[in-house]
């Protein structure tokens, strides 16, 4: 949970207009299927609504 909370934060961030200080977010849910135990692991955030100002 929290890579994908990290990735979205930093999505987030990304999107922000220069002077902004800030952002909130709502919700955040997952559902764990198992353990990754070999491989690697990557995560990709995508912003789906940028809000008033986007």
């Amino acid at each position: 949970m929290t890579f994908a909370d990290a990735a979205c934060g930093y999505a987030c961030v990304a999107s922000l207009p220069k002077r902004a200080s800030g952002f909130t977010t709502i919700e955040l849910k997952s559902n764990l299927l198992r353990t990754a135990r070999e491989g690697i692991v990557t995560v990709e955030a995508r912003l789906i609504h940028g809000g008033r100002n986007n």
